[in-house]
């Protein structure tokens, strides 16, 4: 798939994502008919001698406009709960009640993801405040500098390429999760729905608009800089 095709197929399921979770009524789907159930599977699924300690924050939004203002954080996200030693002893999960269950499940997924060992790393990592803040700066200057270094304006796809590797972490990590919550919704009795895998897919689709936006832009403006320097470096050429 190219770029500017995702951009444009994430667009119209990234707004989708964002009625889900500003969901003001429950319906027939809603995560708060399966909060128990999801969590017990989601035990089923680690295979621990006890409970994962869950402290569950409920939030339900004033409209549709205020999840676009504050983002989807108070909604649907989840953090590892450390104690004074730095040992993670549970998690919070915030959660929208009314918003489809298929969220709850992949909000779970990431608990699960967190007990495997390669889980762990990735989730370690992406949690990792310096490490973010060196894969951010990849994130906007290595698409750039690809493009002004490498000849032509046919690279579009580098640049996206190199974007995607500096948010590795993140998109392994959201992929992992989906696939535990899937699980975990099997394990609970409600194989998810077309409708709801899309709604997943979606969310996902909208962490991978991030690297290809920067990919993209960058690139543009990198070919910018690439396209000067050979009229520059033509005009000397000729001189004399």
């Amino acid at each position: 798939m190219r770029p500017l095709t995702a951009l444009a197929m994430g667009a119209p399921i990234e707004a989708l994502n964002i009625r889900e979770l500003g969901r003001k009524q429950p319906f027939d789907k809603s995560a708060s008919k399966s909060f128990e159930r999801f969590a017990g599977a989601m035990d089923e699924v680690i295979g621990a001698d006890t409970p994962v300690a869950l402290d569950l924050r409920e939030s339900v939004p004033d409209s549709f406009t205020e999840v676009m203002r504050t983002g989807t954080t108070p909604y649907a996200s989840n953090g590892r709960l450390l104690d004074p030693s730095g040992q993670n002893v549970g998690y919070r999960l915030n959660m929208n009640p009314n918003a489809d269950e298929a969220y709850f499940a992949h909000e779970l997924g990431h608990i699960v993801s967190d007990q495997t060992q390669a889980g762990n790393i990735v989730r370690s990592l992406r949690d990792n405040p310096k490490l973010t803040k060196a894969l951010t700066a990849a994130l906007l200057t290595t698409p750039f500098a690809a493009a002004a270094l490498q000849p032509g304006d046919d690279d579009v796809e580098s640049s996206v390429a190199l974007a995607l590797m500096a948010s590795a972490p993140k998109l392994v990590d959201e992929a992992a999760a989906t696939k535990h919550g899937l699980d975990i919704m099997n394990r609970a009795g409600s194989r998810a729905s077309l409708g709801q895998r899309g709604k997943l897919a979606g969310g996902y689709l909208s962490y991978v608009m991030a690297p290809i936006l920067a990919g993209t832009f960058g690139n543009a403006i990198g070919n910018m800089v690439d396209q000067n320097a050979v009229t520059n470096s033509s005009d000397y050429q000729y001189t004399g």
